[in-house]
Parts: structure tokens; sequence; C-alpha cells
């Protein structure tokens, strides 16, 4: 239980530093963090966010930047949103 409500009280900030690093296209360090969401959902059971995170992970790792680009908004929506359930 702590665990989700981790996940939740870091939803924010999480999501700010992801789409900071997003805007200014660090890869190597949204890799880093994209990696721990991925972690922090696998924990949860959240494993269609878990899946996105990875994709996105194997693309920062790449440095795929417009594969990135296809599917950001899509994961900090559906992290918010996890984040909105774990706290309703």
């Amino acid at each position: 239980m702590e665990v989700l409500s981790d996940l939740a009280d870091d939803a924010d900030s999480l999501n700010a530093e992801i789409d900071e690093l997003f805007s200014s296209s660090d890869a190597e360090e949204y890799e880093v963090r994209v990696h721990a969401l991925k972690g922090l959902c696998k924990m949860v059971g959240a494993r269609e966010l878990a899946a996105l995170a990875e994709e996105l992970e194997r693309s920062a790792h790449k440095k795929d930047m417009d594969s990135i680009k296809n599917k950001h908004k899509r994961l900090i929506t559906e992290y918010k949103n996890l984040a909105k359930e774990i706290r309703a």
C-alpha cells in the first residue's frame, strides 16, 4: 500500500521532470526517469503503463526523439490518470 501512495504522491514531480527532460531533448536523463517510472508501475501492477514506459526507455536509449515525441504525451496522461485513481 505504501508503494501505491508513493506512486501517487510523486506523480506531479516525476511527471514534471519527465516533461522537462522531453522538452529539452535530454534523452539520457529521460531514459533514467522513465526507467524509474517503469519500475514503480511494475511494482503496483500497472502493466500497460509499464510497457509504455519500457518502449519510451528503449527509444531514449537509442536517442530516437521522434519515437518519444509520438508517445510522450500518452505516458504523462496515463501516469496522471493512474495517480488520480490511486488517490480516489
